[in-house]
């Protein structure tokens, strides 16, 4: 059915298909081949949710990728929206006013136009607070994220690609994929701030990835949640 063999298959299973089981694996084998993305070049993975579903995923390239084996499609507008942009948008007619200044200031959205011929527009605006993740990538490249996040919503959409997941669009956490957003840190109290001191000198300590594994469950903020993060990747070296 896959046109792997058994080898391929093992390797693919360890690889992006990871703790599935042979049912799961095998429908795993069977959205790669609806969809045509390829799992070999890992333009289609899954993950697992914390009740046991599995996920699939793809980036970004992946609904690109179906799109333009589209003969009808015409390709695509987007781009980020800063606080002091002069943006306006019209989602009945997809007709975009967005002006950029040289101090742009923090993004606040992003928006994406997928046009394919004989159809609508497909058009999708994200606000940046509601799809912030708040991970590394979140923090260092903010506009990149957001335009890459809306950019796959759009592109899915027009591809009509149900079923598939965004890979911007979840947390993925020692192979669990989580897809809840942080919209903003409460400042703690004082006997917090103590206790959170100690758990990220715990997390750092850490030897093993079982006595790690333990702290899990009291990793709440953004700091010690990339604490532990780090640490993980690091014992498993």
């Amino acid at each position: 059915m896959t046109g792997y063999n058994e080898q391929m298959l093992m390797v693919l299973q360890k690889s992006v298909a990871k703790n599935t089981s042979p049912a799961e694996f095998a429908y795993f084998l069977t959205v790669c081949k609806d969809s045509g993305l390829s799992p070999v070049n890992k333009e289609i993975w899954c993950y697992k949710d914390h009740q046991g579903n599995v996920i699939v995923f793809t980036g970004r390239d992946g609904f690109l990728k179906k799109n333009k084996q589209n003969p009808a499609y015409r390709g695509m507008k987007s781009s980020e929206v800063c606080e002091y942009d002069e943006f306006e948008i019209d989602m009945i007619s997809s007709e975009v006013k967005h002006k950029i200044s040289n101090n742009r200031g923090k993004p606040i959205g992003a928006y994406a136009i997928v046009s394919i011929e004989g159809q609508e527009d497909t058009i999708v605006y994200l606000d940046f607070a509601e799809f912030n993740l708040g991970q590394a990538k979140w923090k260092t490249a903010p506009k990149m994220m957001i335009k890459k996040c809306a950019q796959s919503h759009a592109l899915k959409e027009a591809a009509g690609m149900s079923g598939i997941q965004a890979e911007e669009s979840a947390h993925i956490r020692n192979g669990v994929a989580t897809f809840d957003v942080e919209h903003e840190e409460i400042k703690a109290p004082d006997s917090d701030k103590k206790a959170e001191e100690r758990l990220l000198k715990m997390i750092e300590g850490a030897e093993t990835r079982e006595s790690l594994l333990v702290l899990s469950e009291h990793c709440n903020s953004i700091e010690s949640k990339e604490k532990y993060d780090e640490k993980w990747a690091e014992l498993g070296d």
